[in-house]
């Protein structure tokens, strides 16, 4: 028996890794999936696997109590004694995260020696949490370990462009003399924008941290480059963009993704399940329904409350104006409950199923991030990326999406879509995912014989 162990490091990656590790479970019987959780939002999916029959493992006690806080240093109005300020509080805070870390280690490894797992599945190899811990006990071990396709472009730009903006990463002759030590000392650790602003990817005191502890990755900006045995990815264009990065292309493997073997199922089953969900929603058939992934920017720390919800009631305004039935997806972040009031608001439907289960019986499809892009365009829908939040997403590629860069056109530019007749996706192949509905049959293959 294979025993396969996730570690997800919070909600996101579990919208694949649930799904993929029921269907382990329920069709091989070589394969053992195993979960070890250890961040407080995913408490929720402990039931959703012990009824699946799945082995679960927390560090829930040991996390219970809040990480202790470093000290408040003074900070007097000079800006150089401001930064000097922060250097010291960084490298206070990272002091103080070696003994928390120590301590998460010591129960992870632990666990990890009961369990014994064969194979390590990840979100991530430049992760926090339970999941590094898993990792750095499966490099310790010789446990093969890969990548999984959660997303299927790794777009390095978004969250260089995140840290840019925020004092606490600025390595720059202006930031903190302790962020530029960093980026002297790692130049790996920074990111050199197209200005010249430098930034670290990740903060002082956590490059302490895991300096001390041996789990610094050497090339964070790039998933999967560091730490993992393998990179595992959802078609060609992004090999060839991995290798682009400067990624040994021998540990890069095309697998495609669990979650477009359903999309796949769906997209063969459009016109009966758009049937089932006119029913079960109450939607008008005859008319153009158009899917939205509802931009989780508060979530994701890019955007105030304030603004996120400035934006949302704008996006909201603007396709509801049209003679078409919105529906909703929200992301596994989002909590339903705080977005329920919508259905009241607007004259919008907030569907349950997964996307990738409805997505195909839309005629038009709309997303701030370029990961389910992908998905859309692989299932024949034309796409809208609101590429004014300027996320840095290139869907230029794309001859079936529409890059909009104006926040007031968003309403135009789906009226152009829906009465477009016909839509080429056929010139666009090379730069999908793998859609045949074959991607758990490569997956199990590559647990089975990861050297194959």
């Amino acid at each position: 028996m294979i025993k396969v162990l996730f570690a997800p490091p919070h909600q996101t990656p579990m919208s694949e890794m649930l799904p993929l590790a029921i269907a382990l479970h329920e069709r091989c019987d070589d394969i053992q999936p195993v979960f070890l959780l250890g961040h407080e939002p995913l408490r929720p999916y402990i039931t959703q696997l012990r009824n699946a029959d799945i082995p679960v493992h927390t560090t829930h006690e040991l996390l219970r109590d809040p990480p202790p806080q470093p000290p408040p240093v003074k900070v007097l109005g000079r800006e150089r004694r401001a930064w000097l300020g922060h250097s010291i509080t960084e490298i206070i805070r990272g002091l103080a995260y070696i003994r928390i870390e120590k301590r998460l280690q010591k129960a992870v490894h632990q666990t990890l020696n009961q369990i014994q797992p064969d194979r390590l599945l990840l979100y991530g190899d430049r992760t926090f949490g339970v999941e590094a811990h898993a990792l750095k006990w499966a490099r310790d071990h010789n446990i093969p370990t890969a990548v999984l396709p959660i997303v299927p472009f790794m777009n390095e730009k978004f969250p260089a462009k995140l840290r840019k903006n925020n004092p606490a990463f600025n390595a720059s002759e202006s930031g903190p003399w302790i962020n530029r030590r960093i980026a002297a000392k790692h130049p790996n650790q920074v990111w050199e924008s197209e200005d010249g602003a430098k930034a670290l990817c990740y903060r002082a005191g956590i490059v302490i941290t895991r300096l001390r502890m041996d789990m610094l990755p050497p090339n964070p900006w790039v998933n999967g480059d560091s730490f993992a045995d393998q990179i595992w990815v959802m078609g060609d264009y992004a090999k060839q963009d991995l290798i682009r990065k400067n990624v040994n292309p021998d540990k890069i493997k095309i697998t495609g993704q669990f979650s477009l073997d359903t999309l796949h199922h769906a997209y063969i089953q459009r016109e009966t399940r758009r049937a089932d969900y006119a029913e079960q929603y109450n939607l008008d058939p005859s008319k153009n329904w158009i899917s939205l992934a509802l931009p989780q920017l508060a979530e994701h720390g890019t955007h105030s409350l304030e603004q996120h919800w400035n934006e949302i009631n704008h996006l909201l305004t603007q396709l509801t104006s049209l003679r078409a039935q919105v529906l909703i997806s929200l992301h596994p972040k989002m909590d339903s409950a705080r977005y329920a009031y919508l259905e009241n608001e607007y004259p919008i439907k907030i569907i349950q199923q997964r996307l990738y289960e409805f997505l195909p019986t839309t005629q038009l499809f709309i997303a701030a991030f370029d990961s389910t892009i992908y998905w859309a365009a692989a299932a024949c829908v034309p796409s809208v990326l609101l590429g004014y939040l300027d996320f840095q997403y290139d869907v230029s590629r794309f001859q079936t999406v529409t890059n909009a860069l104006d926040r007031d056109s968003i309403a135009q530019i789906c009226l152009n879509w829906m009465t477009k007749p016909n839509h080429d996706f056929k010139s666009e192949q090379k730069s999908l995912p793998l859609f045949d509905g074959k991607a758990f049959e490569r997956i199990t293959n590559l647990i089975r014989n990861p050297t194959n």
